[in-house]
């Protein structure tokens, strides 16, 4: 059945159910970044594959609502849908929330499956509806309607090394426990996927790139529940979870058992990632909404996370080694796609020690597609690296021993002075972040502007986050850190054992896309005390075609040379003699 087929029978149904709009967000009942197939009911209405979108439909209109990052490449999956696609400036939930606003009269009624609204977000939403007098309710008819949806994974739950974990278990329910305790409170539902994977030292592979599995996780001073599909347990985790207290109940039995827990108790959660639904079962005396405690432990990365990730970087950054060396010297490169490349990459990365998966699919964008913020190369259709152009590639790994997430523009023959004085533009505010010295107590949205400012100089930006929190062998994309110009993803303070990435970018629609991405660690500074600063974690060369020299100072030249004899030094016993040859070259010095 063709995209406007379904969309048409969606409508159908609109109608006869007297509902006058339907909202399809792109989530699950835990607010999770990537889905399984099963949840990806606004994909299989739209066609639209980008993790960031909504879709509305009414009885005579279907719209799509996406942020900048995927913009041009929604373009393209919604050409010949019927489908309206829109690009909003402000966030989508405001967005769509005045676009139904305004174009349904009052009283209308609005469905949505609530299970996949997060508390916060709904009452937003709600919020600008109310205003309308427009009413929103639970239905799960976009779900029930669907008749390709398959189950969900049944894929085995893994338990990490003592080694690979350090923390066990009972040490990280004790903390949970204690901040529990400096709240005043003593219940507590867990309710995002990651939090839950690292409390309890498991993961999984219900959700593509992301180790984790669909669970609940209940906490109290004398107890920890874990909701749970019993099928993807062995039967020594089970013995190891039991043994350490942990109980284990049927996923689906979360709601009738908060049921039994006294009408006086109040139970903590996330309002971000606790579903709507869930919270609509009890009212808003049940549960006291704050932030994550989980989310802010799991973000400190301890001193032997960092150890790992640091050995992690290494075999990380040899793979890449491996794959751009395979590249350049490939006698016929212009044969060669960039789906060609991206499949490379992966094979030489599952050749490293603990790897386990890609932190998500290779984005692998050669000119025109390198500006597409989340291309991403199909077998069939990804253009050939034939002639000059730039290469964009942003990708990452995820090990037992870490999570990786790096991307590299390099030029396939000569480079024309734009591109140059583009790259170098962005290569400055990458050095500028990466080389900040800032008071305890900075947030994200303070320093964002330092990797722009290059930019804004000659009227250019980029319309995507500056940098993202990074988990250990968890979400590439992990809270609460940001650095971000929006407030709400970058107000958090940054601390000492935050992991996050440092990536500024250029595109031009229809010509390349610039970006240039490591990960860097804050830490205690070493020129001021009372000061943090960052160390560059990932480990691949900078493409010395694309810079233009007399653009940088000599302080940007010294960053470059010593990050590049890091490269050196921390890869080249990893390489084999050619490779080692190969990486020497791109690691040469600038003259200072």
């Amino acid at each position: 059945m063709s995209v406007k087929k379904r969309i048409k029978q969606l409508q159908e149904t609109l109608t006869n159910k007297g509902i006058d709009a339907l909202i399809i967000p792109n989530q699950d009942p835990h607010q999770s970044e990537y889905l399984p197939e099963y949840w990806k009911t606004r994909e299989w209405y739209s066609g639209f594959t980008g993790s960031a979108g909504v879709l509305v439909v009414t009885a005579g209109t279907a719209a799509l609502w996406t942020d900048s990052r995927y913009f041009l490449q929604a373009e393209i999956e919604l050409h010949g849908s019927g489908i309206t696609l829109y690009k909003p400036e402000e966030p989508l939930i405001q967005a769509y929330g005045n676009w139904i606003a305004h174009h349904l009269p009052k009283g209308s009624q609005v469905a949505c499956n609530l299970n996949l609204l997060g508390v916060r977000y709904h009452n937003f939403l709600s919020g600008l509806l109310a205003e309308k007098q427009i009413n929103l309710f639970h239905d799960t008819l976009a779900e029930d309607l669907n008749p390709d949806r398959p189950s969900l994974p049944e894929f085995p739950v893994f338990e990490l090394s003592e080694i690979e974990a350090r923390m066990p278990r009972k040490e990280k329910l004790l903390r949970i426990r204690q901040a529990l305790k400096e709240k005043e409170l003593d219940h507590y539902l867990i309710t995002a996927l990651d939090d839950i994977a690292w409390t309890l030292n498991l993961r999984g592979r219900d959700i593509p790139f992301n180790p984790v599995f669909y669970a609940y996780l209940y906490v109290d001073p004398s107890k920890a529940i874990v909701f749970i599909r019993e099928s993807i347990l062995t039967a020594d985790i089970k013995e190891k979870l039991e043994a350490d207290a942990v109980e284990l109940r049927p996923y689906g039995d979360v709601t009738a058992w908060l049921h039994t827990l006294s009408g006086k108790v109040q139970i903590l959660a996330d309002p971000t990632t606790l579903a709507y639904r869930l919270y609509e079962y009890f009212g808003e005396t049940r549960f006291h909404l704050e932030n994550s405690i989980v989310e802010q432990l799991k973000c400190i990365k301890i001193d032997y996370e960092v150890a790992s990730i640091c050995r992690t970087m290494a075999a990380d950054g040899a793979a890449l080694v491996k794959a751009f060396f395979w590249l350049d010297q490939h006698p016929n490169r212009a044969q060669l796609t960039e789906h060609d490349f991206a499949e490379r990459l992966i094979q030489y990365r599952q050749e490293n020690p603990g790897y386990l998966s890609e932190s998500f699919y290779p984005i692998a964008g050669f000119r025109e597609n390198g500006a597409i913020v989340h291309y991403r190369p199909e077998a069939g259709g990804a253009k050939q690296l034939s002639g000059p152009g730039l290469f964009l590639v942003d990708s990452g790994g995820q090990y037992l021993g870490g999570t990786t997430d790096i991307t590299r523009t390099i030029a396939l023959g000569p480079a024309s002075s734009k591109q140059q004085q583009h790259f170098t533009r962005v290569l400055k505010g990458h050095i500028a972040l990466a080389s900040a010295v800032f008071p305890k107590g900075t947030m994200g949205i303070q320093l964002d502007s330092l990797a722009r400012i290059p930019l804004w100089e000659v009227g250019l930006n980029f319309r995507h986050g500056t940098g993202h929190g990074v988990g250990f062998c968890l979400n590439v994309h992990e809270g609460p850190q940001g650095i971000s110009s929006q407030l709400q993803r970058s107000k958090t303070i940054f601390e000492s054992g935050m992991l996050t990435s440092n990536e500024p970018g250029l595109y031009i629609t229809g010509e390349y896309g610039i970006r240039i991405e490591n990960l860097i660690l804050c830490k205690a500074s070493e020129k001021a005390e009372g000061f943090l600063e960052f160390e560059t974690l990932s480990l691949f060369p900078i493409d010395r075609n694309l810079i233009a020299e007399k653009m940088l100072d000599n302080k940007e030249k010294r960053w470059l040379n010593d990050y590049h004899n890091k490269v050196w030094r921390s890869l080249q016993p990893l390489l084999g003699p050619q490779e080692r040859n190969w990486l020497e070259q791109q690691c040469k010095p600038f003259d200072i």
